[in-house]
Protein backbone atom coordinates (compact mmCIF):
# COMPACT_ATOMS: atom_id res chain seq x y z
CA UNK A 1 0.00 0.00 0.00
CA UNK A 2 1.29 3.47 -0.88
CA UNK A 3 2.63 5.23 2.21
CA UNK A 4 1.07 8.46 0.91
CA UNK A 5 -2.21 7.23 2.40
CA UNK A 6 -0.80 8.09 5.84
CA UNK A 7 0.96 11.38 5.12
CA UNK A 8 -1.68 13.34 7.04
CA UNK A 9 -1.68 11.15 10.16
CA UNK A 10 -0.93 13.19 13.27
CA UNK A 11 -2.71 11.21 16.01
CA UNK A 12 -2.34 7.46 16.45
CA UNK A 13 -4.12 5.56 19.24
CA UNK A 14 -2.63 2.25 20.35
CA UNK A 15 -4.82 -0.16 22.32
CA UNK A 16 -1.96 -1.45 24.44
CA UNK A 17 -4.25 -3.99 26.11
CA UNK A 18 -7.89 -5.00 25.94
CA UNK A 19 -7.78 -6.01 29.60
CA UNK A 20 -9.05 -3.69 32.33
CA UNK A 21 -9.34 -3.88 36.10
CA UNK A 22 -12.86 -2.39 35.86
CA UNK A 23 -15.99 -3.62 34.07
CA UNK A 24 -17.91 -0.41 33.34
CA UNK A 25 -21.48 -1.14 32.31
CA UNK A 26 -21.31 1.05 29.20
CA UNK A 27 -17.72 0.37 28.00
CA UNK A 28 -17.66 0.78 24.21
CA UNK A 29 -14.41 -1.26 24.06
CA UNK A 30 -15.91 -4.25 25.92
CA UNK A 31 -12.91 -4.20 28.26
CA UNK A 32 -12.92 -6.32 31.43
CA UNK A 33 -10.55 -8.23 33.73
CA UNK A 34 -9.02 -11.00 31.64
CA UNK A 35 -5.70 -12.69 30.92
CA UNK A 36 -3.59 -11.80 27.92
CA UNK A 37 -4.80 -9.42 25.22
CA UNK A 38 -1.62 -7.36 25.43
CA UNK A 39 -0.01 -5.55 22.50
CA UNK A 40 3.46 -6.80 21.70
CA UNK A 41 6.29 -4.34 21.25
CA UNK A 42 6.76 -5.72 17.75
CA UNK A 43 3.18 -4.76 16.89
CA UNK A 44 3.75 -1.27 18.29
CA UNK A 45 6.94 -0.85 16.26
CA UNK A 46 5.18 -1.94 13.06
CA UNK A 47 2.44 0.61 13.79
CA UNK A 48 5.01 3.39 14.15
CA UNK A 49 6.85 2.32 10.99
CA UNK A 50 3.84 1.86 8.74
CA UNK A 51 1.37 4.47 10.01
CA UNK A 52 3.46 7.30 11.49
CA UNK A 53 6.81 7.24 9.72
CA UNK A 54 5.21 8.46 6.44
CA UNK A 55 3.52 11.40 8.24
CA UNK A 56 4.44 14.93 7.20
CA UNK A 57 2.69 16.47 10.22
CA UNK A 58 4.63 18.94 12.35
CA UNK A 59 2.84 17.72 15.49
CA UNK A 60 2.45 13.96 16.02
CA UNK A 61 0.68 12.46 19.04
CA UNK A 62 0.83 8.86 20.19
CA UNK A 63 -1.95 7.92 22.61
CA UNK A 64 -1.79 4.81 24.77
CA UNK A 65 -5.30 3.50 25.28
CA UNK A 66 -7.04 0.38 26.53
CA UNK A 67 -8.53 -1.36 28.38
CA UNK A 68 -6.32 -0.02 31.11
CA UNK A 69 -2.81 0.93 29.95
CA UNK A 70 -1.36 0.72 33.46
CA UNK A 71 -1.74 -3.07 33.29
CA UNK A 72 1.41 -3.09 31.15
CA UNK A 73 4.76 -2.61 32.95
CA UNK A 74 6.74 0.60 32.76
CA UNK A 75 9.56 -1.01 30.77
CA UNK A 76 7.08 -1.70 27.93
CA UNK A 77 6.40 2.03 27.64
CA UNK A 78 10.08 2.90 28.00
CA UNK A 79 10.88 0.73 24.98
CA UNK A 80 7.85 1.97 23.03
CA UNK A 81 8.55 5.68 23.64
CA UNK A 82 12.24 5.20 22.92
CA UNK A 83 11.52 3.50 19.62
CA UNK A 84 8.96 6.12 18.57
CA UNK A 85 11.42 8.91 19.32
CA UNK A 86 14.16 7.22 17.30
CA UNK A 87 11.88 6.98 14.25
CA UNK A 88 9.74 10.13 14.47
CA UNK A 89 11.66 12.89 16.24
CA UNK A 90 13.07 15.67 14.12
CA UNK A 91 13.93 19.35 14.74
CA UNK A 92 10.85 20.71 12.98
CA UNK A 93 8.38 18.34 14.67
CA UNK A 94 6.74 18.15 18.10
CA UNK A 95 6.23 14.58 19.30
CA UNK A 96 3.76 14.00 22.14
CA UNK A 97 2.69 11.01 24.19
CA UNK A 98 -0.64 10.67 26.02
CA UNK A 99 -2.26 8.00 28.11
CA UNK A 100 -5.97 7.52 28.85
CA UNK A 101 -6.32 5.71 32.19
CA UNK A 102 -9.13 5.06 34.65
CA UNK A 103 -6.71 6.26 37.34
CA UNK A 104 -7.45 3.54 39.85
CA UNK A 105 -4.01 1.90 39.47
CA UNK A 106 -2.07 5.17 39.59
CA UNK A 107 0.58 4.97 42.31
CA UNK A 108 3.85 6.86 42.66
CA UNK A 109 5.75 3.73 41.64
CA UNK A 110 3.69 3.24 38.48
CA UNK A 111 3.33 6.88 37.42
CA UNK A 112 6.81 8.31 38.05
CA UNK A 113 8.68 6.38 35.31
CA UNK A 114 5.98 7.17 32.75
CA UNK A 115 5.94 10.85 33.65
CA UNK A 116 9.72 10.94 33.17
CA UNK A 117 9.12 9.71 29.62
CA UNK A 118 7.03 12.82 28.98
CA UNK A 119 3.69 11.02 28.89
CA UNK A 120 0.67 13.24 29.66
CA UNK A 121 -2.34 11.69 31.35
CA UNK A 122 -6.12 11.92 31.22
CA UNK A 123 -8.72 10.10 33.27
CA UNK A 124 -12.48 9.80 33.60
CA UNK A 125 -15.01 10.29 36.38
CA UNK A 126 -18.80 10.34 36.32
CA UNK A 127 -19.08 12.17 39.66
CA UNK A 128 -18.96 11.29 43.35
CA UNK A 129 -18.53 7.59 44.17
CA UNK A 130 -22.18 7.16 45.17
CA UNK A 131 -23.15 8.06 41.58
CA UNK A 132 -20.16 6.85 39.56
CA UNK A 133 -20.09 3.41 41.17
CA UNK A 134 -23.54 2.58 39.80
CA UNK A 135 -22.00 2.06 36.35
CA UNK A 136 -18.24 2.04 36.88
CA UNK A 137 -17.02 1.11 40.35
CA UNK A 138 -14.02 2.35 42.38
CA UNK A 139 -15.07 5.98 42.07
CA UNK A 140 -13.09 7.07 45.12
CA UNK A 141 -9.92 5.49 43.73
CA UNK A 142 -10.25 7.54 40.54
CA UNK A 143 -9.77 10.83 42.36
CA UNK A 144 -6.98 9.41 44.50
CA UNK A 145 -5.23 8.33 41.32
CA UNK A 146 -5.89 11.67 39.68
CA UNK A 147 -4.01 13.44 42.46
CA UNK A 148 -1.02 11.13 41.92
CA UNK A 149 -1.11 11.74 38.16
CA UNK A 150 -1.26 15.52 38.62
CA UNK A 151 1.61 15.47 41.11
CA UNK A 152 3.92 13.77 38.64
CA UNK A 153 2.65 15.60 35.57
CA UNK A 154 3.00 18.93 37.37
CA UNK A 155 -0.23 20.24 35.84
CA UNK A 156 -3.99 19.55 35.88
CA UNK A 157 -5.09 16.53 33.87
CA UNK A 158 -8.16 16.15 31.70
CA UNK A 159 -11.29 14.48 33.10
CA UNK A 160 -13.92 12.88 30.86
CA UNK A 161 -17.48 12.49 32.18
CA UNK A 162 -20.03 10.18 30.57
CA UNK A 163 -23.57 11.52 30.89
CA UNK A 164 -25.66 8.64 32.24
CA UNK A 165 -29.24 8.23 33.49
CA UNK A 166 -27.74 8.25 36.99
CA UNK A 167 -25.66 11.43 36.96
CA UNK A 168 -27.75 13.66 34.65
CA UNK A 169 -30.58 14.22 37.17
CA UNK A 170 -27.95 14.79 39.88
CA UNK A 171 -25.58 16.93 37.85
CA UNK A 172 -25.31 19.59 40.56
CA UNK A 173 -23.91 16.94 42.91
CA UNK A 174 -21.38 16.04 40.23
CA UNK A 175 -20.33 19.67 39.80
CA UNK A 176 -20.07 20.21 43.55
CA UNK A 177 -17.90 17.10 43.81
CA UNK A 178 -15.58 18.23 41.02
CA UNK A 179 -15.20 21.67 42.59
CA UNK A 180 -14.41 20.12 45.96
CA UNK A 181 -11.78 17.93 44.26
CA UNK A 182 -10.22 20.96 42.50
CA UNK A 183 -11.17 19.75 39.03
CA UNK A 184 -11.03 22.84 36.84
CA UNK A 185 -11.87 21.43 33.42
CA UNK A 186 -13.83 18.37 32.43
CA UNK A 187 -15.47 17.10 29.26
CA UNK A 188 -18.95 15.61 28.99
CA UNK A 189 -19.65 12.86 26.44
CA UNK A 190 -22.85 11.03 25.61
CA UNK A 191 -23.50 7.41 26.55
CA UNK A 192 -23.95 5.52 23.28
CA UNK A 193 -25.64 2.19 22.70
CA UNK A 194 -22.45 0.54 21.53
CA UNK A 195 -20.10 -2.11 22.89
CA UNK A 196 -21.29 -3.20 26.31
CA UNK A 197 -23.69 -0.24 26.33
CA UNK A 198 -25.75 -1.96 23.62
CA UNK A 199 -27.36 -4.21 26.22
CA UNK A 200 -28.22 -1.49 28.73
CA UNK A 201 -31.92 -1.39 29.56
CA UNK A 202 -31.91 2.40 30.01
CA UNK A 203 -30.31 5.19 28.03
CA UNK A 204 -29.83 8.92 28.40
CA UNK A 205 -32.65 10.81 26.66
CA UNK A 206 -32.17 14.05 24.71
CA UNK A 207 -34.10 15.97 27.38
CA UNK A 208 -31.97 14.45 30.12
CA UNK A 209 -28.74 15.44 28.31
CA UNK A 210 -30.08 18.96 27.68
CA UNK A 211 -31.16 19.51 31.28
CA UNK A 212 -27.74 18.41 32.58
CA UNK A 213 -25.76 20.57 30.17
CA UNK A 214 -28.10 23.52 30.79
CA UNK A 215 -27.26 23.30 34.50
CA UNK A 216 -23.57 23.12 33.63
CA UNK A 217 -23.96 26.26 31.49
CA UNK A 218 -25.70 27.99 34.40
CA UNK A 219 -22.67 27.26 36.58
CA UNK A 220 -20.24 28.52 33.92
CA UNK A 221 -22.20 31.76 33.42
CA UNK A 222 -22.36 32.33 37.20
CA UNK A 223 -18.56 32.10 37.44
CA UNK A 224 -18.01 34.27 34.38
CA UNK A 225 -16.12 31.38 32.78
CA UNK A 226 -13.46 31.44 35.47
CA UNK A 227 -14.64 28.46 37.51
CA UNK A 228 -15.35 24.83 36.69
CA UNK A 229 -15.93 24.48 32.94
CA UNK A 230 -17.13 21.71 30.63
CA UNK A 231 -14.95 21.73 27.51
CA UNK A 232 -17.81 20.32 25.44
CA UNK A 233 -20.17 23.08 26.49
CA UNK A 234 -17.42 25.64 25.93
CA UNK A 235 -17.12 24.53 22.31
CA UNK A 236 -20.88 24.89 21.80
CA UNK A 237 -20.73 28.43 23.20
CA UNK A 238 -17.71 29.45 21.15
CA UNK A 239 -19.22 28.06 17.94
CA UNK A 240 -22.46 29.93 18.67
CA UNK A 241 -20.70 33.26 19.34
CA UNK A 242 -17.70 33.25 17.01
CA UNK A 243 -18.86 30.79 14.35
CA UNK A 244 -17.66 27.27 13.66
CA UNK A 245 -13.96 26.82 13.08
CA UNK A 246 -13.29 25.16 9.76
CA UNK A 247 -10.77 22.36 9.91
CA UNK A 248 -7.81 22.10 7.54
CA UNK A 249 -8.37 19.48 4.86
CA UNK A 250 -5.79 17.11 6.36
CA UNK A 251 -6.76 17.59 10.00
CA UNK A 252 -10.50 17.34 10.42
CA UNK A 253 -11.71 17.18 14.00
CA UNK A 254 -14.41 15.06 15.63
CA UNK A 255 -16.86 17.93 15.12
CA UNK A 256 -16.55 18.00 11.33
CA UNK A 257 -19.37 16.59 9.20
CA UNK A 258 -16.78 14.11 7.89
CA UNK A 259 -14.22 13.71 10.66
CA UNK A 260 -10.51 12.92 10.39
CA UNK A 261 -10.84 9.22 11.28
CA UNK A 262 -8.59 7.29 8.91
CA UNK A 263 -6.82 10.40 7.58
CA UNK A 264 -5.42 12.52 10.42
CA UNK A 265 -6.30 9.85 13.03
CA UNK A 266 -5.72 6.09 13.02
CA UNK A 267 -6.00 3.40 15.69
CA UNK A 268 -4.30 0.05 16.25
CA UNK A 269 -5.89 -2.78 18.24
CA UNK A 270 -3.85 -4.90 20.64
CA UNK A 271 -3.49 -7.63 17.99
CA UNK A 272 -2.44 -5.34 15.13
CA UNK A 273 -5.72 -4.43 13.44
CA UNK A 274 -5.78 -0.96 11.85
CA UNK A 275 -9.01 1.00 12.38
CA UNK A 276 -10.19 4.53 11.47
CA UNK A 277 -10.22 5.49 15.17
CA UNK A 278 -10.14 3.92 18.63
CA UNK A 279 -13.91 4.17 19.06
CA UNK A 280 -14.40 1.65 16.25
CA UNK A 281 -11.97 -1.01 17.48
CA UNK A 282 -14.67 -3.40 18.72
CA UNK A 283 -16.54 -3.32 15.41
CA UNK A 284 -15.07 -6.02 13.13
CA UNK A 285 -16.30 -4.34 9.94
CA UNK A 286 -13.97 -1.39 10.56
CA UNK A 287 -10.81 -3.52 10.82
CA UNK A 288 -9.65 -2.30 7.42
CA UNK A 289 -5.98 -3.38 7.50
CA UNK A 290 -3.69 -5.61 9.52
CA UNK A 291 -0.13 -4.76 10.54
CA UNK A 292 0.81 -8.42 9.98
CA UNK A 293 0.08 -8.18 6.25
CA UNK A 294 3.15 -7.68 4.05
CA UNK A 295 1.12 -5.85 1.40
CA UNK A 296 -1.84 -3.58 2.03
CA UNK A 297 -4.78 -3.22 -0.32
CA UNK A 298 -5.38 0.46 -1.14
CA UNK A 299 -9.02 -0.03 -2.25
CA UNK A 300 -9.75 -1.95 0.96
CA UNK A 301 -8.63 1.06 3.01
CA UNK A 302 -10.21 3.82 0.91
CA UNK A 303 -13.48 1.97 0.32
CA UNK A 304 -13.69 1.11 4.01
CA UNK A 305 -13.25 4.77 4.96
CA UNK A 306 -16.00 5.74 2.51
CA UNK A 307 -18.36 3.28 4.21
CA UNK A 308 -17.27 4.45 7.66
CA UNK A 309 -17.98 8.11 6.92
CA UNK A 310 -21.19 7.56 4.96
CA UNK A 311 -23.83 9.60 6.78
CA UNK A 312 -26.98 8.34 5.09
CA UNK A 313 -30.30 10.08 4.54
CA UNK A 314 -30.76 11.20 8.16
CA UNK A 315 -28.52 14.23 7.60
CA UNK A 316 -30.17 15.47 4.37
CA UNK A 317 -31.83 18.40 6.15
CA UNK A 318 -28.71 19.61 8.01
CA UNK A 319 -27.97 22.49 5.61
CA UNK A 320 -31.28 24.18 6.44
CA UNK A 321 -31.13 23.56 10.20
CA UNK A 322 -30.37 26.65 12.34
CA UNK A 323 -28.65 24.42 14.92
CA UNK A 324 -26.02 23.48 12.33
CA UNK A 325 -23.88 26.34 13.66
CA UNK A 326 -23.17 24.34 16.83
CA UNK A 327 -23.79 20.77 15.64
CA UNK A 328 -20.97 18.21 15.93
CA UNK A 329 -22.75 15.67 13.69
CA UNK A 330 -21.68 13.06 16.22
CA UNK A 331 -19.55 9.98 15.70
CA UNK A 332 -19.71 7.65 12.71
CA UNK A 333 -18.23 4.83 14.81
CA UNK A 334 -21.36 4.63 16.96
CA UNK A 335 -24.04 4.84 14.27
CA UNK A 336 -24.30 1.19 13.26
CA UNK A 337 -27.31 -1.06 12.72
CA UNK A 338 -29.89 1.67 13.30
CA UNK A 339 -29.06 2.37 16.95
CA UNK A 340 -31.27 5.48 16.93
CA UNK A 341 -28.61 7.58 18.64
CA UNK A 342 -28.61 10.09 15.77
CA UNK A 343 -32.23 11.13 16.53
CA UNK A 344 -31.43 11.58 20.20
CA UNK A 345 -28.34 13.70 19.60
CA UNK A 346 -30.06 15.77 16.93
CA UNK A 347 -32.95 16.53 19.29
CA UNK A 348 -30.52 17.57 22.03
CA UNK A 349 -28.60 19.89 19.67
CA UNK A 350 -31.79 21.68 18.61
CA UNK A 351 -32.84 22.12 22.26
CA UNK A 352 -29.45 23.56 23.13
CA UNK A 353 -29.40 25.94 20.17
CA UNK A 354 -32.81 27.37 21.11
CA UNK A 355 -31.56 27.81 24.67
CA UNK A 356 -28.42 29.65 23.54
CA UNK A 357 -30.55 31.98 21.41
CA UNK A 358 -32.80 32.71 24.41
CA UNK A 359 -29.77 33.53 26.58
CA UNK A 360 -27.69 35.19 23.88
CA UNK A 361 -26.62 38.21 25.94
CA UNK A 362 -25.28 36.05 28.79
CA UNK A 363 -23.68 33.57 26.41
CA UNK A 364 -21.87 36.30 24.47
CA UNK A 365 -20.52 37.75 27.69
CA UNK A 366 -19.23 34.30 28.69
CA UNK A 367 -17.48 33.49 25.39
CA UNK A 368 -14.27 35.58 25.73
CA UNK A 369 -13.30 33.95 29.03
CA UNK A 370 -13.90 30.50 27.53
CA UNK A 371 -11.82 31.36 24.47
CA UNK A 372 -8.84 32.06 26.72
CA UNK A 373 -9.21 28.58 28.26
CA UNK A 374 -9.74 26.77 25.00
CA UNK A 375 -8.23 23.35 24.41
CA UNK A 376 -6.79 22.31 27.77
CA UNK A 377 -4.53 19.32 27.36
CA UNK A 378 -6.04 15.85 27.64
CA UNK A 379 -5.46 12.50 26.03
CA UNK A 380 -8.63 12.93 23.96
CA UNK A 381 -7.75 16.49 23.01
CA UNK A 382 -3.96 16.85 22.64
CA UNK A 383 -2.84 20.45 22.62
CA UNK A 384 0.00 22.62 23.82
CA UNK A 385 0.88 22.03 27.49
CA UNK A 386 2.53 25.43 27.67
CA UNK A 387 0.91 28.13 29.74
CA UNK A 388 -0.24 31.47 28.32
CA UNK A 389 1.27 34.72 29.56
CA UNK A 390 -1.72 36.85 30.72
CA UNK A 391 0.10 40.10 29.89
CA UNK A 392 0.22 39.09 26.24
CA UNK A 393 -3.56 38.75 26.24
CA UNK A 394 -4.72 42.01 27.78
CA UNK A 395 -5.21 43.81 24.47
CA UNK A 396 -6.69 40.73 22.87
CA UNK A 397 -9.12 40.08 25.72
CA UNK A 398 -10.43 43.65 25.61
CA UNK A 399 -11.02 43.38 21.88
CA UNK A 400 -12.59 39.95 22.24
CA UNK A 401 -15.14 41.26 24.73
CA UNK A 402 -15.96 44.14 22.37
CA UNK A 403 -16.32 41.70 19.51
CA UNK A 404 -18.46 39.25 21.45
CA UNK A 405 -20.91 42.01 22.39
CA UNK A 406 -20.92 43.92 19.09
CA UNK A 407 -24.05 43.12 17.06
CA UNK A 408 -22.32 44.46 13.94
CA UNK A 409 -19.43 42.02 14.16
CA UNK A 410 -18.66 39.94 11.09
CA UNK A 411 -16.60 36.80 10.70
CA UNK A 412 -15.02 37.17 7.27
CA UNK A 413 -13.62 33.66 7.28
CA UNK A 414 -11.32 31.06 8.77
CA UNK A 415 -7.60 30.83 8.02
CA UNK A 416 -4.90 28.41 9.20
CA UNK A 417 -3.76 31.20 11.56
CA UNK A 418 -7.19 31.96 13.05
CA UNK A 419 -10.39 33.85 12.18
CA UNK A 420 -10.46 37.10 10.20
CA UNK A 421 -13.03 39.45 11.75
CA UNK A 422 -14.44 42.86 11.01
CA UNK A 423 -15.65 45.17 13.80
CA UNK A 424 -16.73 48.77 13.12
CA UNK A 425 -15.01 48.73 9.73
CA UNK A 426 -11.64 47.55 11.12
CA UNK A 427 -10.09 44.15 10.38
CA UNK A 428 -8.75 41.80 13.05
CA UNK A 429 -7.15 38.37 13.25
CA UNK A 430 -8.38 36.21 16.15
CA UNK A 431 -5.61 33.69 16.81
CA UNK A 432 -5.84 30.58 18.96
CA UNK A 433 -2.20 29.84 19.75
CA UNK A 434 -2.34 31.71 22.07
CA UNK A 435 -5.81 33.27 21.92
CA UNK A 436 -5.51 36.97 21.08
CA UNK A 437 -6.75 39.54 18.58
CA UNK A 438 -4.40 41.46 16.28
CA UNK A 439 -5.53 44.40 14.17
CA UNK A 440 -4.45 43.91 10.56
CA UNK A 441 -4.79 45.77 7.29
CA UNK A 442 -7.74 44.70 5.08
CA UNK A 443 -5.27 43.60 2.39
CA UNK A 444 -3.55 41.31 4.89
CA UNK A 445 -6.94 39.86 5.81
CA UNK A 446 -7.69 39.09 2.17
CA UNK A 447 -4.32 37.39 1.76
CA UNK A 448 -4.85 35.31 4.88
CA UNK A 449 -8.22 34.11 3.63
CA UNK A 450 -6.53 33.01 0.41
CA UNK A 451 -3.74 31.17 2.28
CA UNK A 452 -5.91 28.13 3.08
CA UNK A 453 -6.52 27.38 -0.61
CA UNK A 454 -3.42 28.87 -2.28
CA UNK A 455 -0.70 28.18 0.28
CA UNK A 456 1.46 30.63 2.23
CA UNK A 457 3.83 31.64 -0.56
CA UNK A 458 1.08 32.33 -3.10
CA UNK A 459 -0.92 34.28 -0.51
CA UNK A 460 2.13 36.42 0.32
CA UNK A 461 2.62 37.14 -3.40
CA UNK A 462 -1.03 38.19 -3.62
CA UNK A 463 -0.43 40.61 -0.76
CA UNK A 464 2.68 41.89 -2.52
CA UNK A 465 0.62 42.76 -5.59
CA UNK A 466 -1.49 45.06 -3.39
CA UNK A 467 1.01 46.66 -1.01
CA UNK A 468 4.40 46.01 -2.63
CA UNK A 469 6.89 43.24 -2.01
CA UNK A 470 8.67 44.95 0.90
CA UNK A 471 5.42 45.73 2.70
CA UNK A 472 4.14 42.20 2.15
CA UNK A 473 7.31 40.63 3.52
CA UNK A 474 7.21 42.82 6.62
CA UNK A 475 3.51 42.15 7.27
CA UNK A 476 3.83 38.40 6.66
CA UNK A 477 6.81 37.99 8.99
CA UNK A 478 4.86 39.72 11.80
CA UNK A 479 1.96 37.27 11.63
CA UNK A 480 1.54 34.47 14.18
CA UNK A 481 2.59 30.99 12.99
CA UNK A 482 0.28 28.52 11.32
CA UNK A 483 -1.90 26.63 13.79
CA UNK A 484 -0.62 23.04 13.80
CA UNK A 485 -3.78 21.39 15.16
CA UNK A 486 -6.85 23.56 14.77
CA UNK A 487 -10.29 22.72 15.96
Amino acid sequence: MDSRSFREVRHAIFQTTRACNLSCSYCYANSAPMAGHRMSLDTFRRGVDRLLAPSRADVVTIQFHGGEPFLLPADWYEEAVGYARSVLERPERTLRFHMQTNGTLATDERVAPLARLGILFSTSSDGPPAIADLFRGKGAAVMEGRRVLEKHQGAPIGVITVLTPQNCPRIDEVLDYFEAEDVRDFETVILYRFGRGTDMSVDTSAKMIFDARRRILDRMIASGGRGLADRTMAEYVLSFVFGRRKDPRGNRSCGSFYCGAGTSVVAVSWDGGVFPCHKSIEEARWRLLDLGQDEWDVPSWSNGLDRYHHKGTFWFDCDSCPARSICTFSCSAFYVDGSGDEERECAFTKMLHRHLVERETEVRALAPALALRRRPVSAENPGSPDGIDPERLLFGLEKMIDFARDPERRVLGWTPRGHVLEVEGRTYLLTTAPTRILEIAPAVGRALLAEHSLGSEAARRQLGSEVGEDGALEAWSALPPLVANSR
